[in-house]
C-alpha cells in the first residue's frame, strides 16, 4: 500500500479552503442541500402541549388545505432546486480544485459552468447506486420478514444479524465507489460504466487507506460540533446582554427583537460554517483521491501516448 501523509492532506485542504474563499459558494449549495437540523430531547409537558395542539393543527390543515398543499409543493420545488444545485456545485468544486492544483486561475462562475456538464452523469451514478442499495435492502430483508411472520424467532434474529453483517460492508463499498466514480467522471471525463469500474478498482486497491481517511473525519466532525456549540454559547451570551438592554428600553418587545436577531445571527453562522466545512471535506477527498488514483486527464493521456509513439519511431540513423 502506498504511504500516505493524511495529516499533510488535511493541512493542505484547509489552506486551499481558506485561501480560495470563492469556493465557499460551492459549499453553500452543498450545505443547503444537506440541510441543518437539531434534535432536542422532549419532556412530558412538551408532549402534552403537542397532544393538545394536534387537534387544532388537524383542523387548521383541513380548513386551509390549499395553503398547506402550496407549502408542500413549494418545499418540494425548493428541495429539487437545491438538489440540482448541489450536484452541479459538487462537480464544479472538483473541477475548480483541479485547476487550483495545476496553478490555473478559477472562479465560481466558470466552475459552476463546468459543473453543469457532468450533472446527468453524476445523477445517473446516484440513481444506479441508489437502486443497488434499495435492491440489496429488499433481498436481505425479505428472509428476515418471512421468518418473523412465521414466528421463527431464533432463525429470524440470526438472519437479521447476517443481513446487517452483509449490508453494512456493501453500503460502505457503495459509498466509496460513488465518491470515486464522481471524481473519475469530472477529472477524466469518463463514461458512467467506466467511472464505476475504475472507482471499484481504486477502492479495491486502497481499502485500508480509504477507511483510515474516513476515520479522520471523526475528530474533524467533533471539532465542528465543538465550534458550533461554542458559537451558540457566545452568541447567546452577547444577545442576552443585548436583550437586557432592549428589555429596559422596549419591555417585552425588546426581548422578542433580541431573540430574533440572535437566532438570525446564529443561523447565518451555521450556514457559513457548514459551507466552509463542505468545501474542506470535499478538498480532503479530492487530494486523497489524486494521491491514490493518480488520475490523468485526456490531454495528459494524449501527451503520454504521443511521447511513447515518438520514442518507438526509429530515427534515420537507426534505419
Amino acid at each position: 500500500m502506498k504511504e500516505i501523509n493524511y495529516l499533510e492532506i488535511i493541512k493542505k485542504s484547509w489552506k486551499i479552503t481558506w485561501k480560495n474563499k470563492y469556493l465557499w459558494w460551492f459549499g453553500l449549495f452543498l450545505a443547503l442541500n444537506g440541510g441543518i437540523s437539531f434534535n432536542f430531547p422532549g419532556n412530558n409537558e412538551w408532549s402534552k402541549k403537542m397532544a393538545e395542539n394536534e387537534g387544532q393543527l388537524i383542523n387548521f390543515i383541513s380548513s386551509h388545505w390549499q395553503l398547506f398543499a402550496a407549502a408542500i409543493a413549494l418545499a418540494a420545488f425548493l428541495g429539487l432546486v437545491f438538489f440540482i444545485l448541489s450536484l452541479i456545485s459538487k462537480a464544479g468544486l472538483i473541477k475548480t480544485l483541479d485547476k487550483i492544483e495545476k496553478n490555473l486561475t478559477g472562479n465560481f462562475k466558470e466552475g459552476f459552468k463546468d459543473g453543469k456538464k457532468y450533472f446527468w452523469k453524476i445523477l445517473a451514478i446516484g440513481l444506479i447506486l441508489g437502486f443497488f442499495i434499495f435492491a440489496l435492502l429488499v433481498v436481505l430483508s425479505s428472509p428476515v420478514i418471512f421468518l418473523f411472520s412465521f414466528r421463527a424467532l431464533f432463525l429470524g434474529i440470526l438472519s437479521a444479524f447476517l443481513a446487517v453483517a452483509i449490508f453494512i460492508p456493501l453500503i460502505v463499498l457503495t459509498c466509496f465507489i460513488g465518491k470515486y466514480s464522481i471524481f473519475y467522471i469530472v477529472l477524466s471525463d469518463l463514461g458512467i460504466k467506466a467511472s464505476i469500474e475504475n472507482g471499484y478498482q481504486v477502492f479495491k486497491k486502497n481499502i485500508l487507506a480509504s477507511v483510515i481517511m474516513a476515520l479522520f473525519f471523526i475528530p474533524i466532525n467533533i471539532s465542528l460540533f465543538i465550534l458550533v456549540i461554542s458559537a451558540f454559547l457566545a452568541i447567546g451570551l452577547i444577545f442576552l446582554l443585548v436583550g437586557s438592554i432592549f428589555h429596559f428600553l422596549l419591555a417585552k418587545m425588546g426581548i422578542i427583537i433580541a431573540i430574533a436577531l440572535g437566532s438570525f445571527v446564529f443561523f447565518v453562522f451555521l450556514i457559513l460554517a457548514n459551507s466552509i466545512f463542505q468545501v474542506f471535506c470535499q478538498t480532503i477527498w479530492f487530494l486523497f483521491f489524486k494521491e491514490i488514483a493518480g488520475v490523468k486527464t485526456e490531454e495528459e493521456i494524449g501527451e503520454n501516448v504521443v511521447e511513447i509513439v515518438q520514442k518507438n519511431i526509429p530515427t534515420p540513423e537507426e534505419i
